[in-house]
């Protein structure tokens, strides 16, 4: 098409009619009259360059007249293509470029270029290099989707990623090149998700492919012999073309194959509509494994997922309210913020429909430590779900639960004689011999007996629980028993009694570490550290604190940091500085006389009238 433009006769015609037939019968004869022709019509242009792209996906015939061509002196080429052993095998280049993606560097300038009149951090390279493996074109199309969003600035590794029309249809297109027998394998990867599972994908599909999809740059092997796809982008895409169908077979064979629970539940669960009763076991048997494991927060999110599926597939509700009940506990042990909430609904409908194990269950799970202690319309509804469920509960060692542990709704509510009312109920009622329930009731003699007066009935609840939790091999309780152990060495002046406790506290934590017992861990370290002068070290534990806590119970967060940094002021003789956030304090919280007791104490010197009224 080219030569009669440039009025070069079309000299290729010879190989079909002036050819000798036993010259275009030799081997390569006919390949090497095409060349020859199509290097006769070069040579009459000036310097002329041949410029090749996809190179690699050229037949053997192809392959060999473009070999000709490139050979000569007079022609200048260049070739592009995916696989370096064809490009090598069809040209002797002089000079050969290995082209990989843009470093993270180098993404971080592009975006700042594309990017104008916004400030974009370096992890913008990194989060672009793990989207696109440092493809330019398609990182130029995620940052024009992303609007304003700067998602690399987010904690979230998964962050959704909108992707535009034309860069799908761009993946899709190199998606779409792999060969016919490799697509199920491209199908069970994508599905699979990251790092594909080789082994979990061989007993669903065939993976002899495997090697083509990795010449195709779509998935890469780490030395380790790991399996990804190159970048997310590619990941992405390849799962959105699975067909749904053929989507939930893969998901539901994959779940039924594989050992993890994690694993399992996540690959049932999305099959869910096939078979919901499989998917439900599995998605609480992994969520169990993970409340083995103290993950809390994935349990959550594992229980919640079961519950979904049994309300979306008619199971009961009890069957669902349950698994609601094991969510939001999980989410409280997690110290996920906004858990009280749900946690009560949950409650509340066990008051109502569940069974009396449901119920009770539900009811200790919405009074214990979390955002329910704090002082406000949580404290009081859980309030009122205790008295619900102890009307309910008239004697027994539930009763007993139930009172020890609803007390700590009280403990800074203004109420602190219902506090150690409710608790010295419970230890009336109960039984010597059972320990199961001594370990559920005694912990919360840590707030209930917290007067001074009652440190030897402290201590001696302290002692039964370290010898219940030891007979029972109970972490949760000895742990509990040496966090009262804390509290009475402190307030017996016994400092190597108090070090050998929060050491063996701070070794439970392995076996007990949900988010609340991680926070009441930090402010005995606040404490020690005080102990010890280091107050640099506890004023910044006692700002972690607050953190920590945030949680679990904050109010209760902010009063335990704010009473160590009262201690530490007072030892410092710095009192005077709280004086303007105790008095904000005692203005926000009336509720609370802790605040004012303290606050008397700050403002003497300069407001004894204020003191005088807050005592």
């Amino acid at each position: 098409a080219m030569l009669p433009e440039q009025g070069i006769p079309p000299r290729v015609a010879a190989v079909r009619t002036g050819a000798e037939a036993t010259e275009v019968r030799e081997p390569g004869g006919l390949n090497r009259r095409v060349a020859d022709a199509i290097l006769d019509g070069l040579r009459r242009l000036p310097r002329p360059l041949l410029v090749l792209d996809d190179l690699d996906r050229a037949g053997p015939t192809t392959s060999d007249i473009l070999a000709r061509v490139a050979a000569d002196p007079h022609v200048g080429c260049v070739a592009a293509g995916r696989e370096h052993a064809s490009l090598a095998s069809t040209l002797a280049s002089d000079v050969e470029l290995v082209l990989g993606g843009l470093d993270a560097d180098a993404l971080t300038a592009l975006a700042r270029s594309s990017c104008v009149g916004v400030e974009v951090s370096a992890q913008a390279g990194s989060w672009l290099h793990r989207h696109t493996g440092g493809h330019p074109l398609y990182a130029l199309e995620v940052l024009a989707s992303l609007g304003s969003d700067r998602p690399w600035e987010c904690d979230d590794a998964d962050v959704e990623l909108r992707l535009s029309p034309s860069l799908v249809s761009l993946v899709q297109a190199r998606l779409n090149s792999v060969p016919r027998a490799a697509r199920p394998l491209l199908d069970a990867a994508a599905v699979c998700g990251e790092p594909v599972d080789l082994g979990l994908v061989g007993r669903v599909v065939d993976v002899a492919e495997l090697q083509s999809l990795v010449d195709a740059g779509i998935i890469v092997r780490s030395d380790e012999g790991a399996v990804r796809f190159a970048h997310a982008l590619l990941a992405k895409v390849a799962d959105e073309l699975v067909p749904e169908g053929r989507r939930l077979e893969l998901h539901h064979a994959m779940g039924s194959l594989a050992a993890d629970p994690a694993v399992r539940a996540h690959h049932l669960g999305a099959a869910a509509h096939l078979d919901p009763d499989a998917a439900i076991t599995a998605l609480a048997t992994a969520g169990r494994a993970a409340v083995d494991e103290l993950a809390h927060a994935d349990a959550a999110i594992w229980f919640h997922r079961a519950a979904d599926v049994a309300g979306a597939h008619g199971h009961t509700a009890g069957d669902e309210l349950e698994l609601r009940l094991d969510a939001c506990d999980n989410d409280r042990l997690a110290g996920q913020p906004g858990h009280a909430e749900p946690l009560l609904a949950v409650a509340e409908r066990a008051l109502v429909d569940g069974r009396d194990d449901l119920r009770r269950r539900a009811t200790l799970a919405a009074v214990q430590l979390g955002e329910v202690v704090d002082a406000g319309p949580l404290q009081q509804r859980a309030s009122v779900i205790a008295e619900r469920a102890l009307a309910l509960e008239q004697r027994g060692p539930w009763r007993a639960r139930l009172l020890a542990t609803a007390s700590i709704l009280h403990s800074i509510s203004g109420e602190p004689d219902r506090c150690r009312t409710m608790f010295c109920e419970a230890l009336a009622t109960l039984d010597a011999d059972d320990d199961g329930t001594a370990c559920a009731v005694l912990p919360y003699a840590y707030m209930s007996l917290g007067h001074p007066d009652d440190l030897p009935h402290r201590e001696a609840a302290m002692r039964r629980l370290a010898a219940a939790s030891a007979r029972r091999d109970d972490p949760v309780a000895s742990w509990e028993a040496n966090h009262l152990a804390c509290s009475v060495a402190i307030a017996r002046g016994d400092g190597p009694a108090l070090r050998r406790a929060f050491t063996a506290c701070v070794r439970l934590l392995e076996r007990t570490g949900d988010a609340g017992r991680r926070w009441s861990t930090g402010y005995l370290e606040a404490a020690i550290c005080a102990i010890d002068r280091r107050f640099d070290r506890a004023e910044q534990l006692a700002g972690e604190i607050i953190t920590s806590g945030s949680g679990v119970a904050p109010a209760r967060a902010v009063a335990a940091a704010s009473g160590q940094l009262l201690g530490l002021r007072w030892a410092q003789g710095r009192l005077d500085e709280l004086a303007d956030a105790i008095e904000q304090l005692v203005a926000d919280q009336p509720e609370i006389p802790a605040w004012k007791a303290a606050g008397s104490l700050v403002v003497a010197s300069r407001r004894p009238d204020l003191a005088r009224a807050w005592l």
